[in-house]
C-alpha cells in the first residue's frame, strides 16, 4: 500500500453515504476545538475554556447519534472524543495551575496561582486518557486490517475505514509524548499525523494528492501549528514568537475548516465505503 493511491486504485461504494446531523454536530466541534487550541496557545483562558467544552459537547453528541454505527466506524469516533476530553482537561489544569516560563504580555494565567503538586497529579490522569486512544485504536486495527495484512489479502471497505482514521491514534500519541516532555517522539509523531493525514485525504477523495480539499488542509496546517507549539514549549522554552507563529498558523487552519463545509459534504457523499482493487 502506497502513502498516496490513485484513482485507478480505489472502488467507491456510496451506497447509503449521506451527509447527516451527526457531521454537522462533529463540523460544530472541530469549529471549537480549534478555536479552543488558538487561545489555548495564547494562554487566554477565558476563550479556550468555553469552546473547549463547547467542543468536548459537540463531539461526545454527535458519537452518540452514531452510536448504531458497526463497531469499526464507532471506535475511532468514541477514541477522538476520549482524545479531545484528556486534551481538554490537560488546558484546564495547564491555564489554572501552571506558570509559562515566559508570560504573555497579558498574563492571563495561571488563574488560580502556581501550584506544580496540582498540575502534576491532574497530569497522571490526562496521561493515562492519551494512552488509552492509540491502545484502543490498536484493538480496533488488530481485528479489521491486521488479519488482511497478514494474509497478504487485497484490503476491503472495512479496513480502510479504520486505516484511514489512524491520525488519531498517531495525534494522541504525540500529546502523550508532549506531556511527557520528550521533544523528538512528540515531533517524529506529528509529523506521522502529516503523513497519515495527507495518505487518508488522497485515499479518500480517490484521486490523489489532487483529490486534497479545504478540509484535510485544515489538519494538517493544524497539525503543523502543533509542531511549533510543540518546539515553543520544549526546545525553546515558551518562546513568545513561537507561541504567536502556532496560534497563527491555528488560525489559518480554522479559516480553512470554515471554509471547508461544502468540501467535507462532498467528500462525505462521494466516499463513504472505499476498497482497494
Amino acid at each position: 500500500m502506497s502513502l498516496c493511491s490513485g484513482p485507478g486504485s480505489i472502488q467507491h461504494d456510496a451506497s447509503g453515504c449521506q451527509w447527516s446531523r451527526s457531521h454537522d454536530v462533529m463540523f460544530c466541534g472541530e469549529v471549537f476545538w480549534l478555536v479552543k487550541e488558538c487561545f489555548w496557545m495564547l494562554l487566554i483562558p477565558w476563550v479556550s475554556m468555553p469552546a473547549g467544552v463547547i467542543s468536548v459537547a459537540c463531539i461526545s453528541a454527535a458519537v452518540y447519534l452514531r452510536r448504531l454505527e458497526p463497531f469499526y466506524r464507532l471506535v475511532p469516533d468514541v477514541c477522538a472524543a476520549l482524545w479531545l476530553l484528556s486534551n481538554v482537561v490537560w488546558m484546564f489544569a495547564e491555564e489554572w495551575w501552571d506558570a509559562p516560563l515566559h508570560q504573555t504580555p497579558w498574563a492571563l494565567t495561571p488563574i488560580a496561582g502556581p501550584d506544580e503538586d496540582s498540575f502534576s497529579r491532574w497530569q497522571s490522569v490526562i496521561k493515562f486518557g492519551f494512552a488509552v486512544v492509540p491502545f484502543a485504536w490498536g484493538l480496533c486495527f488488530a481485528t479489521t486490517v491486521w488479519p488482511s495484512l497478514r494474509r497478504g489479502r487485497v484490503l476491503d471497505a472495512k479496513s480502510i475505514s479504520v486505516a484511514v482514521t489512524a491520525y488519531v491514534a498517531t495525534w494522541a500519541m504525540k500529546d502523550l509524548f508532549w506531556l511527557l516532555g520528550w521533544l523528538w517522539p512528540a515531533l517524529t509523531a506529528d509529523l506521522a499525523t502529516i503523513a497519515v493525514l495527507i495518505w487518508a485525504g488522497c485515499v479518500e477523495s480517490g484521486r490523489g494528492f489532487v483529490g486534497l480539499n479545504a478540509s484535510d488542509a485544515a489538519w494538517i496546517v493544524w497539525t503543523v501549528s502543533n509542531c511549533l507549539w510543540i518546539l515553543c514549549e520544549l526546545a525553546f522554552y515558551d518562546n513568545l514568537v513561537l507561541r504567536y507563529l502556532s496560534a497563527a498558523c491555528a488560525a489559518l487552519a480554522l479559516c480553512l475548516l470554515l471554509f471547508s463545509y461544502k468540501a467535507q459534504q462532498e467528500r462525505v457523499s462521494c466516499c463513504s465505503e472505499l476498497a482497494y482493487l
